[in-house]
């Protein structure tokens, strides 16, 4: 008996084999590697931390409820890479997010019942289909496609059983599988084409294990994900590229001055994180983009420094820089620069996940987006001189010769190495090492007694007039900088680090010191100290989120929504000024999708944590929302603590946070009653609450002139839950329950915009718009459906006008979104219906899903709704469609549901 025919065979597939192994072994998976594949390393990383942070210590395939929270943090963590690994390898973006957030909050809320689905999921002799099964039931509420649920799956598989099993990713399976196998790749859970796809995966496995001993499945995955690279010819990089030391970091700058490029510099006013160049090292790259393209390159060439500029102390960065013989077009390398092989993940990245260049002075780039760019500029790193010998100073004056106040900003001093009476100064020899470029602090002596400025050499010692000397006298040239907050002979005098620096053994009692580069970063650390404990890196992140970030919102794929530009206009200047949001419509619209959508792109941005999710009940009071005295659990509860709950826990945890809150159907709860002391703060007011800790709870609110000091004090305060300026509150109303909940204080409403996401028309001249649900069209609901679950296809293409036709009929009386109207087709898609119409599948689903939406409607108007779903031919603009439901079993049901009856004459 033969065996039987596998259902996937590769022909020859050695070439890519043999490729592979060859740039394995060269290191061109390596982080930074400079080759036609991507960084893929990282995975080995994250397999070695699950290994160590969990799956030594347990058994994966006989958990108990305790190891369902140590698993999950595990998995969710950014070993590797700058993203979330889960996050990550579903694609990035809202569509991972959700769907790790998803997971995790379904593992957490029955660690029990969840131990037991992954105890059995990860069982390596278990049928895999099985497995697979379950996993799809227990989190068939995940918020994704049923194709990136799979993906889910199969990436928990093989980085547990990394030599089993194989990544599912619908895009790179079916581009490989095509060209090597000419096989189509489906899309959906489709657990059978897995378990195909699974062992060819395991057939190409042996073959590498016979080129490279140590192959496994995470070797099969990386060689999918790369094939096109291994087998390109390599993109001209132009003759003799530099080389990239490896602690080179490479920067995006967005130029609107152009005199920085021509004056080879950059200034910026403030060190937030959209402006920050202080972050530049000697040797950094830059590349400069300005009216839709990259004009030029750039290498740092000295550390920042703080210098007086129109008033202000502003930072600066001096550059040596080259221009592109032709500047690259953002559209020639904006998906280059957007492929995730690129990208990394990395924060702070210039484009978007939309493409678009980011609001911000200085981006920055990873170095596979750095190294591909000088490729197809064609550009080598500009040289510049090394300043690693360069020297630090001191020089003392005294206020009464001579005044460091008397200097004009950003103005020359020439000071003179000899004294009137032409006798060398005090350590004369720190003058003959002074050179351009050189860093130099002023200090006053009595009475001022203060490090009061800083300066840079700009001539090394030469002769020069002085208006106190009749003949050219020797000196040095210095720059004044800036002035800085004094920093007294008695601070300095307290720290050790510099206790046997030049000018403190000799009491500053001379002229010019040479300093260690120590001693001089030192001695300026001492202008901003740590604060009670606060360092400046916490003051720094927490100042990031003073300014609400220039959201750029993209609508996810899987909703659609006829008017999305409108949509998008609305969100995007709401958030930008300043507003929270309440979406609004009937229900499934696709509202709550929405907002967790675009609470997840808010979070790619620097000054949003995370988010959080909950929905409102009638039940809720401040205790909820605020929090409350709760007994001590270390004292046998005879003291009352006060414990933040939901909102206050959005600014502060274990460390001041900025999460965003969803709050889902809002208005079923009491909003005077949940949300009275928080009406203050959400129109920007600070407000302290009627609750004791240490000190008195207090809501902070922050904004853009929030000085450091006060940020220190807030940080450092446990009981300030500060409230920053880039911080949302999103909500979801349901349009029908305005009639029968709680209704909203005008005092609440006017804290809010209100974004109406509604139904578009379903009927024009010719009839209903059958349009809108054709899985054939371009660009409408049915579209967008399948772009998540392609399986849905040939009953979509089956019934699309009916369902058109119903859900118009329904709109005329209860309006409903297309979300209910997708529920409808799923469920179609599962019931057993052998009936060509499906016309009983369709009247269950009306009972199923369309009927808990009538509640609240007059008896008379859900008879009119139920009449007209049966025996009616109606105009379509496909033509003339017939929708005839069960009317015998939908008026039965509506008995039952709503306690109303039919009279057969009506």
């Amino acid at each position: 008996m033969s065996e039987s025919k596998p259902a996937i065979e590769f022909g020859d597939i050695s070439d890519l084999l043999d490729r592979f192994v060859e740039i394995w072994r060269a290191g061109g998976y390596e982080k930074g590697a400079d080759s036609p594949v991507g960084w893929e390393t990282w995975k080995w990383e994250y397999r070695e931390h699950l290994e160590k942070e969990f799956l030594r210590e347990h058994d994966i395939s006989d958990l108990g409820p305790e190891d369902i929270e140590p698993l999950i943090e595990a998995i969710d963590e950014s070993t590797g890479i700058d993203d979330r690994v889960p996050v990550y390898m579903l694609g990035g973006g809202a569509n991972g997010g959700i769907a790790m957030r998803d997971f995790k909050d379904i593992s957490l809320a029955d660690p029990e019942s969840t131990a037991q689905t992954l105890s059995f999921f990860f069982d390596p002799d278990g049928d895999l289909g099985e497995r697979l099964e379950a996993f799809r039931d227990y989190y068939s509420s995940v918020d994704t496609s049923p194709g990136s649920l799979l993906a889910f799956a199969a990436f928990l598989l093989m980085f547990v059983y990394p030599n089993q099993y194989v990544h599912y990713k619908y895009t790179q399976m079916k581009a490989f599988f095509a060209e090597f196998a000419g096989y189509k790749v489906g899309q959906g859970y489709d657990i059978e084409q897995y378990q195909d796809l699974n062992q060819a995966c395991l057939d190409l496995q042996n073959q590498l294990q016979d080129r490279l001993d140590e192959a496994s499945m995470l070797h099969v995955q990386s060689m999918i994900w790369s094939w096109d690279g291994l087998l390109a010819e390599p993109e001209p990089t132009g003759d003799d590229l530099s080389e990239v030391p490896p602690d080179v970091d490479f920067y995006w700058v967005n130029q609107t001055h152009q005199e920085e490029l021509t004056g080879e510099y950059l200034r910026s006013q403030d060190q937030k994180w959209q402006r920050d160049i202080t972050v530049l090292e000697p040797g950094d790259v830059l590349f400069h983009y300005s009216d839709q393209a990259l004009r030029a390159c750039s290498t740092v060439t000295d550390q920042p420094y703080q210098k007086e500029y129109d008033g202000e102390t502003h930072d600066f960065a001096d550059l040596t820089t080259e221009r592109f013989d032709e500047p690259l077009p953002l559209e020639d390398i904006r998906e280059s620069l957007q492929d995730p092989a690129r990208k990394q993940g990395q924060k702070r990245y210039p484009l978007n996940e939309n493409g678009a260049v980011i609001q911000a002075y200085l981006c920055h780039l990873t170095p596979e987006a750095g190294q591909y760019l000088l490729a197809v500029g064609n550009m080598k790193i500009p040289e510049y001189e090394d300043t690693q010998s360069r020297n630090y100073f001191w020089i003392s004056a005294d206020p009464d010769i001579w005044s460091v106040e008397s200097i004009e900003d950003g103005s020359d001093v020439f000071y003179t190495a000899y004294n009137r009476k032409g006798n060398k100064r005090r350590i004369f020899d720190a003058f003959e090492k002074a050179a351009p470029g050189d860093k130099v602090l002023f200090y006053e002596s009595n009475p001022t007694g203060a490090i009061v400025a800083d300066g840079t050499i700009m001539e090394g010692l030469h002769k020069d007039e002085h208006e106190e000397y009749e003949e050219q006298v020797e000196g040095v040239t210095i720059e004044y900088n800036r002035s800085i907050d004094d920093i007294t002979w008695d601070q300095l005098t307290a720290v050790p680090e510099i206790e046997d620096s030049s000018p403190l053994k000799n009491r500053a009692q001379g002229s010019l010191f040479l300093l260690t580069e120590d001693e001089f970063e030192t001695i300026l650390a001492l202008e901003d100290p740590i604060r009670d404990g606060v360092s400046q890196d916490e003051i720094d992140r927490l100042a990031t989120k003073l300014t609400a970030p220039e959201i750029e919102i993209s609508i996810p794929n899987r909703l659609y929504f006829e008017d999305d530009d409108r949509l998008q206009r609305e969100i995007e200047a709401s958030l930008r000024s300043g507003k929270h949001i309440i979406f609004t419509g009937p229900p499934g619209t696709g509202k709550t999708k929405l907002a967790k959508a675009i609470a997840e792109s808010a979070t790619t941005y620097e000054q949003v944590d995370d988010y959080r999710f909950t929905t409102a009940t009638s039940e809720w009071t401040a205790f909820d929302t605020i929090g409350g005295y709760v007994p001590s659990t270390s004292d046998g509860g005879q003291e009352l603590l006060f414990e933040p709950r939901l909102f206050l826990k959005c600014f502060r945890q274990d460390r001041v946070v900025n999460e965003w809150l969803i709050i889902d159907e809002i208005n079923r709860s009491d909003i005077d009653k949940a949300f009275g002391q928080l009406f203050s703060v959400l129109s920007g007011d600070s407000t302290e609450l009627p609750y004791e800790r240490d000190r008195t709870v207090e809501l902070r609110s922050l904004s853009d002139a929030t000085t450091e000091e006060d940020l220190a004090d807030i940080i450092g305060n446990p009981d300030a839950f500060p409230v920053t300026p880039s911080w949302r509150l999103l909500a979801t109303m349901n349009t029908y329950d305005k009639t029968s909940l709680y209704e909203m204080s005008y005092a609440f409403m006017r804290r809010f915009n209100f974004v109406h996401v509604g139904v578009p028309p379903l009927t024009n001249d010719s009839g209903v718009r059958t349009s809108l649900l054709d899985p054939d069209g371009s660009d409408n609901y049915a579209t967008a459906w399948l772009t998540d679950d392609e399986s849905l296809r040939p009953v979509l293409q089956d019934v699309y006008p009916v369902v058109a036709v119903l859900w118009q009929r329904i709109n005329e009386h209860r309006v409903i979104g297309p979300s209910i109207v997708y529920d409808i087709i799923r469920y179609l898609v599962s019931y057993d219906d052998t009936d060509g119409a499906h016309t009983e599948a369709l009247t269950s689903a009306v009972v199923s899903l369309v009927y808990p939406q009538l509640e609240g409607m007059r008896p008379d108007q859900q008879k009119q709704l139920i009449r007209s779903l049966t025996d009616q031919n109606v105009d379509t603009e496909d033509g003339s469609v017939t929708l005839d439901l069960d009317g015998g079993l939908l008026q039965q049901k509506a008995t039952d549901f709503f306690g109303i009856t039919f009279d057969n004459d009506a």
